[in-house]
């Protein structure tokens, strides 16, 4: 054998084997010569392995374009890449471009900062073209695309579909009507309204609820019994130990027979702060508290004319804090009006000394009645 003739014949073997194995691309994922069926991978190299075909030079190259098959689709199904563009028209760009847009293709990205869509949208992927983002068939409406948020989107054969998903919690404020729809069926826009009620059938009906506006009417008879019906069936009204139906406390209410109630907490008068002046005038806001005097130096408190309206009653305490009497003054409703069992005009003049002062108006004239060890 010419030894010259087969290194000649060897290397340019060699050199044809190298050349058919070195093509620039194989195919993505999605192409036809992927199969689920291991035996129809058989494809020339590098998009399958064909059997009893491959020279060893083709194997590696074959396996590298597996690996960078594999690595794109992990790029296009998570959150590797983040959208650029413009608020209603983003750009995801690939480091190796898809070749064309396939029916079922997902792509998963992170909404690019100050890129919350505001309208209707569309994705251009590595400059394939601009295909518009919809719900069912409903386009983006604004908000369902949060800046810095993640989602995937699926191409459908015309347009990316945005599965309900990924619409937050956080998205529900401000939502509009357009965001509610499903697949073009319209919503009523008073779902937006604050404040809203679930106006539907009482007594187990059939016929749809709907939302309206929250009234006063809704919130007035919330404690009524038939507010706490379920389905029709009447409810009793709470009661007390001896049965009677307790009235609520809100309104007028007529007692009747011996009342026992716990312990009671009182207030201190002048909006809830002791007095440290010398000198103070009674309102009706005093009535039914603790009016307390700080003051060392001698104190009036006078009483107004009109404190108390016709046919009611004003009691209280005068507490004495401070080392000084603290006097009554009538004169404002007349000296007369000033009345004591022991001709008395206020506290003892020892701090501590507590004195009650009730006030009743009788003929348009307030008589006060002093009461407790004064001077």
């Amino acid at each position: 054998m010419n030894f010259s003739v087969f290194r000649a014949a060897t290397i340019a073997g060699m050199a044809a084997a190298v050349f058919l194995a070195a093509p620039a691309f194989g195919n993505d994922i999605s192409n036809s010569s992927w199969s689920e069926t291991a035996a129809s991978n058989n494809a020339a190299a590098p998009n399958g392995w064909a059997s009893g075909t491959m020279t060893p030079v083709q194997v590696s190259p074959t396996a590298r374009e597996m690996m960078a098959a594999i690595k794109r689709f992990y790029n296009h199904i998570n959150a590797v890449k983040t959208s650029t563009g413009t608020a209603n028209v983003q750009v995801l760009t690939y480091d190796v471009a898809p070749v064309a847009y396939v029916t079922g293709d997902g792509y998963t990205f992170k909404v690019g900062a100050g890129l919350t869509n505001t309208a209707s949208t569309t994705l251009n992927v590595n400059s394939l073209g601009a295909k518009t983002i919809q719900i069912g068939s409903t386009a983006l409406a604004g908000g369902e695309l949060q800046a810095g948020r993640v989602v995937t989107v699926f191409y459908d054969g015309t347009v990316f579909q945005l599965p309900a998903r990924n619409i937050a919690a956080a998205d529900v404020t401000g939502i509009t009507c357009a965001m509610l729809t499903n697949d073009g069926e319209g919503c009523a826009d008073t779902a937006r309204a604050a404040n809203l009620v679930l106006a539907g059938p009482t007594g187990g009906g059939s016929a749809t609820p709907t939302f309206r506006a929250m009234v006063t009417a809704d919130v007035d008879g919330l404690l009524a019994c038939a507010d706490l019906t379920n389905e029709g069936t009447a409810c009793t009204a709470n009661t007390g130990t001896s049965g009677t139906t307790l009235p609520f406390l809100d309104g007028t209410n007529t007692w009747s027979g011996t009342q026992t109630f716990g312990p009671v907490n009182g207030s201190i008068g002048n909006a809830g702060t002791a007095v440290s002046a010398t000198t103070y005038t009674l309102v009706a806001g005093d009535c039914g508290k603790t009016n307390i005097f700080t003051s060392n130096s001698a104190v009036t408190v006078t009483i107004p004319a009109s404190i108390v309206p016709a046919t009611t009653v004003c009691a209280m305490a005068i507490l004495q804090a401070g080392t000084a009497k603290v006097s009554v003054n009538g004169t404002a409703v007349a000296a007369a009006t000033l009345i004591s069992d022991n001709s008395f005009t206020g506290t003892s003049g020892t701090a501590g000394n507590m004195i009650g002062l009730t006030l009743v108006t009788v003929a348009a004239q307030t008589r006060a009645y002093l009461t407790g060890p004064g001077s």
